[in-house]
């Protein structure tokens, strides 16, 4: 729960509390009133109406309060696909190498969300696989590798999960060139 709503749901529990309050003390404002027109039944009825118009009132303000309070509760709003590594947005991949992705979700006031992965499995596509593939990581099977496949090409990467869709841009680049032996020449 982020720190406004935290304010916000303490904001509505004070509220409350005040309703309650002011409630109680018209419950003994119309008893005390009761007591001093003591045998006059029309004064009784006319508080007796008051009473149960504003218990009705309270419960109202009460139902509106505990739906603000619903809206407010942190929800699923939206997912992300990330890539494993040092910057989390690159999605570039080098041609036989491996980039792992996985989704994040986010509520609706971009604070992190947690998925339950194992009633929400994520759906995994890529749209051209002459560029990149995505397979299912072996490790953490909610995650998905893409290996590069075509220098200079991309290809976006489909994530449907929780209900919600996410794509990233895929760009796969040459091998960078390894080091593979050191020959010593004598002179």
């Amino acid at each position: 729960m982020s720190w406004f709503e935290t304010l916000i749901e303490r904001e509505i529990l004070r509220e409350i509390r005040e309703l309650k309050h002011q409630c109680h003390e018209l419950r003994k404002e119309v008893f005390a009133i009761g007591k001093a027109v003591d045998g006059n039944t029309t004064a009784i009825q006319q508080l007796t109406a008051l009473q149960s118009v504003t218990l009705k009132k309270v419960k109202d303000i009460a139902t509106e309060v505990s739906e603000i309070h619903d809206i407010l509760r942190p929800r699923l709003s939206q997912i992300v696909i990330l890539s494993r590594g040092a910057d989390p947005m690159d999605f570039t991949v080098e041609v036989g190498a491996v980039k792992t992705s996985y989704v994040q979700g986010f509520d609706q006031s971009g604070q992190p969300f947690a998925i339950d992965f194992g009633a929400n499995p994520p759906a995994w596509s890529i749209v051209d696989s002459s560029v990149a593939t995505a397979t299912p990581n072996p490790t953490t099977p909610t995650d998905e590798d893409v290996t590069g496949v075509t220098a200079g090409a991309a290809t976006t990467l489909n994530v449907t999960c929780a209900g919600f869709p996410a794509s990233a841009l895929v760009t796969v680049v040459a091998a960078t060139p390894k080091l593979s032996s050191i020959q010593i020449l004598q002179r």
